[in-house]
């Protein structure tokens, strides 16, 4: 589809709502196709972060002090049905999101351990995503963010890079039901979610 539309003259510098090109995007998501295919039809790069090779480690060892817990969601067939069943042997339900007259969203806890539930197949490992829980998500993000761009931008110019991807799946944006998130995945294709949920705030 990139071809087709590169071929029929799309606007290459074409911004979205979050004012991002195409190629911005391909270097966030680590899609290293796309980014050689925009490059060669004349693509500019997104400016550069700030340099912070060098600060990196201990400005994101700094920002993970914020991570107060994960959660792991678990992607079921049936919501209600499934709920109902975590509710019959005495687990309790912190959370629920309806979106649309559909149950989108539960948390559920026993004792200390909790887990949440969300629409959408059989678990397994291709539906599992980890939650971070934090109230500095706009710090994470930008972190993560510059280092994606550092290491997408090294491979353009080098042509290979050994430094791991951070592929972007979500941007930072306000979920239906509130806080703010961002997701990332793994070199598994693990989805790991940053959520600064509204009761979370900075002490």
């Amino acid at each position: 589809m990139l071809k087709v539309l590169i071929e029929l003259g799309a606007d290459l510098e074409a911004k979205d709502d979050k004012g991002r090109t195409s190629l911005a995007v391909a270097m966030l998501r680590g899609d290293r196709e796309a980014i050689r295919l925009l490059k060669a039809a004349g693509a500019e790069e997104p400016q550069s972060p700030d340099a912070r090779d060098s600060t990196f480690p201990k400005a994101m060892a700094a920002a993970a002090q914020s991570v107060k817990k994960t959660a792991s969601m678990f992607s079921v067939a049936d919501m209600r049905a499934t709920v109902a069943w975590y509710e019959s042997i005495g687990f309790i339900v912190e959370d629920r999101h309806e979106d649309g007259g559909e149950l989108m969203f539960a948390r559920v806890t026993l004792g200390n351990g909790e887990f949440a539930l969300s629409p959408g197949g059989s678990p397994g490992p291709r539906d599992v995503s980890l939650w971070f829980f934090t109230d500095r998500v706009q710090e994470l993000y930008e972190l993560l963010k510059e280092r994606q761009l550092r290491v997408a931008q090294a491979a353009l110019s080098v042509g290979s890079n050994d430094e791991p991807e951070v592929r972007f799946d979500e941007d930072l944006y306000e979920p239906f039901y509130g806080g703010r998130q961002f997701s990332i995945r793994d070199n598994n294709d693990l989805s790991l979610v940053f959520w600064q949920p509204v009761w979370l705030t900075r002490s």
